[in-house]
């Protein structure tokens, strides 16, 4: 029998953008709306995004973004993660982005993307209609892998003497 596994690096890339109304009401933890990035594929993501304040509480807000999975498709794969905070009228008022190895790890559905900003409160006199516009692009790399096995035909037995 022989087997042959290769894995190729495609770059599905998926872009979303999210407003969140009422910003300065939300919660310290608010998830996005799910949605699918990779074709042919079950499993719903989420954003989640953890807001704590600053070092008092008047200064402003740090943001983390997380990535959550309902199910697990695939072992490992990358995602470079680019995200752009803007007021409804489209002013940009924090941006970041990073890459980051994700592995398979049955009891870990949520995911660091290790993107951090902050946000001071002198920037929210430019959220209009308190409204906060998240625009995001994923992009998730090395999650195909393929496999061909063949199966030999055994050979004879020798001849016994």
């Amino acid at each position: 029998m022989t087997a042959i596994f290769y894995t190729s690096n495609p770059k599905d890339v998926y872009e979303f953008e999210w407003i969140i109304e009422n910003f300065s009401l939300v919660p310290k933890v608010i998830r996005s709306p799910q949605f699918t990035p990779l074709p042919n594929s079950h499993a719903k993501w989420f954003i989640e995004l953890k807001m704590v304040d600053g070092f008092f509480p008047s200064d402003g807000l740090f943001i983390t973004a997380f990535l959550e999975m309902s199910e697990r498709e695939f072992t490992q794969y990358t995602i470079n993660s680019v995200f752009h905070f803007y007021s409804i009228a489209d002013r940009c008022i924090a941006c970041d982005t990073s890459f980051h190895p994700v592995y398979s790890s049955y009891a870990n559905m949520r995911y660091a993307l290790n993107v951090k900003i902050y946000i001071p409160k002198s920037d929210w006199a430019y959220l209009p209609e308190d409204t906060l516009k998240v625009k995001g692009k994923l992009t998730i790399a090395g999650h195909k892998i393929n496999s061909i096995i063949n199966t030999l035909r055994a050979l004879p037995a020798p001849p016994v003497e």
